[in-house]
């Protein structure tokens, strides 16, 4: 990241990942301003807030599936008459609508694993005719099947689209389906999520063959076999991050399970391995909780000390035990975790406090965050799920004396938000935490709750004489110091555009003026590149510097140096906070 103090008029920008020979000159038609320090809520002082009735009275369209587009967010809800169906929201009622009626009728087509790939969202739904992928621009007559018979688990990544079924895996890009891989008896298939760029999954096939875990990526290569097993029901899990991929498989030949871990490039080589466990034996079985850094976070079981919390980092030193959270051979059985800060938070079961919210770093420090509901009664359950906001916070729903109530961590304290029954479904979106909450006038409905993010303030059009007739618009979601936040932009036409994205420093923004230029006194550019289409979603990595009052993003740009300054011209800017 280079720091910018002066340059010269005006300086030709070339962009990595452009059209190759493409080079852009930024004329500033859109400046966006997101403040990063003294954020304000929307509703300055209002805690969780009913968003929409969408079925009017005391019945209930249990909402769910809350997923950011465009500026927009889609989600699932029930109503008595088209059952459940593929809605989306700006936050507001009127602004709340069902995007189409995919299975006419009570039943509904149930839309799950919503996901955005280029322009659409995809998802998995129910139609007239079975099962089958789906995409949607958000409005009814943009909303359609794109290939029947597919259902199973949907995975997007990048531009693909992986669907893994029964005994399949299919994918879509581009508007053409390919088979990447068939088992050869049409035996079961066991998903096992993603990593780097392709997906994990399992096979047993029952026609004498072995099973095996493998990945593909979407190519026309066949897919790699990572770890071959025994003559057995496959029994396996992953979790994985941008480093490695951890893998828990169990072999025929003992029924041990083992811990695999895989970089992506060469063999995948075995870090552990734990001692039978019958099949009854729920506790006993060790489960993967979170890939961390360059280490994976696990509960196993010992004859000593139970089933608690383990650690690995690929090497058999770095496998170890990280907390006899219950001394002894009795079990907390660690679950649920999720990094929030510089600290991992989870929940655990301990005959003092029940099942509760706890925190570690995974070394030496281990401690449980608060006794929500005192005494040895539980606040979490089995189905708990902290959810991010941010990167630096986690949400929750957890039960104390006054009943199921929202929560939220830093990772150091606990606090709650009193006002909302029974929260479930959580989904960050847009700068809005949004879930499913109850009362008795409006039952279970779509709540949100704005934490702490930015308000949007017009602060001018630009030089309209050097503006197009339809300029650029630009909006974004929570920049947060450390994290990466999402920048959408529509543009007129199908020409593309060039993006930079700055951060200012030292001096608050002033408003434009007459010569549609702004001045900073420092800047830090932390994104520069080229867009297509319509419609275009960026993730920008926000540094991780205290000094950094402002992030800018700005479409179509020339930058000049003005002394210790750098002016824009022309320029359309809002700004969130501040």
């Amino acid at each position: 990241m280079s720091n910018i103090r002066t340059l010269p008029a005006p300086v030709p920008l070339h962009h990595a990942n452009a059209n190759p020979g493409r080079r852009g000159w930024f004329s500033a038609l859109a400046l966006s301003a997101l403040a990063l320090s003294a954020l304000a809520a929307l509703a300055p002082g209002q805690g969780p807030r009913l968003l929409h009735d969408v079925v009017a009275g005391s019945e209930s369209s249990h909402p769910y599936g809350f997923t950011d587009f465009f500026g927009l967010t889609l989600f699932v809800a029930t109503t008595p008459a088209h059952g459940p169906e593929l809605w989306v929201t700006d936050s507001t009622p009127a602004g709340t609508r069902m995007v189409a009626d995919i299975n006419p009728g009570v039943p509904g087509s149930h839309p799950s694993d919503i996901a955005v790939v280029g322009d659409f969202a995809f998802f998995l739904a129910s139609g007239p005719n079975g099962s089958g992928l789906w995409q949607t621009d958000g409005t009814a007559a943009g909303t359609r099947e794109v290939r029947a018979g597919w259902s199973g688990r949907m995975h997007a990544l990048g531009e693909k689209v992986f669907v893994v079924q029964d005994s399949s895996i299919v994918m879509w890009q581009g508007g053409r389906e390919r088979v990447i891989h068939q088992t050869a008896d049409q035996s079961r298939i066991t998903d096992l999520g993603t990593f780097a760029g392709g997906v994990l999954f399992g096979t047993q096939e029952t026609n004498g063959n072995v099973g095996a875990a493998w990945w593909h990526d979407g190519t026309l290569s066949a897919s790699r076999q990572l770890v071959r097993l025994g003559k057995a029901p496959f029994s396996g899990e992953a979790v994985a991050n941008e480093r490695a991929a951890w893998l828990l498989l169990t072999r025929a030949q003992d029924l041990a399970p083992e811990l695999w871990r895989w970089d992506g490039s060469a063999a995948p080589q075995m870090v552990a391995k734990f001692e039978y466990a019958e099949p009854w034996r729920l506790s006993r079985h060790p489960r993967l909780l979170c890939a961390d850094g360059g280490r994976v976070l696990f509960r196993a079981w010992q004859p000593a000390t139970g089933s608690e919390l383990w650690r690995a980092d690929g090497s058999p030193e770095g496998t170890k035990l990280v907390a006899d959270i219950e001394p002894g051979p009795m079990s907390s059985e660690p679950r649920n975790m999720l990094r929030v800060g510089t600290r991992l938070m989870f929940s655990a079961t301990t005959v003092e406090h029940g099942e509760e919210p706890w925190v570690t770093d995974g070394g030496d420090s281990t401690s449980i965050l608060r006794d929500i509901m005192p005494g040895p009664g539980s606040s979490l359950s089995e189905f708990t799920v902290f959810y991010p906001v941010g990167g630096f916070t986690a949400y929750f729903a957890a039960r104390d004396l006054t009943g199921n109530r929202l929560w939220k961590s830093n990772g150091s304290t606990v606090t709650n938000r009193l006002g909302v029954t029974d929260p479930y479904n959580l989904g960050f979106s847009n700068g809005i935490l949004y879930f499913q909450a109850f009362d008795s006038t409006h039952g279970r409905e779509v709540w949100g709750l704005q934490p702490n993010v930015a308000t949007v303030q017009t602060l001018g059009h630009g030089c309209a004489a050097l503006t197009p007739a339809t300029p650029p618009t630009i909006a974004a979601s929570l920049p947060i110091l450390g994290q990466t936040f999402l920048l959408n932009g529509t543009t007129a036409g199908s020409s593309g555009l060039n993006v930079l994205v700055f951060g200012a420093k030292a001096v608050r923004p002033i408003a434009l003026s007459n010569d549609c230029r702004i001045y900073y006194s420092a800047v830090d550019i932390m994104l520069s590149t080229y867009v297509t289409g319509s419609r275009w979603q960026i993730g920008v990595p926000v540094p991780n510097d205290p000094a950094l009052l402002y992030t800018h993003a700005v479409t179509q740009g020339v930058l000049f140096g003005m002394g210790p300054g750098v002016d824009l011209t022309p320029a359309v800017a809002f700004t969130l906070g501040g």
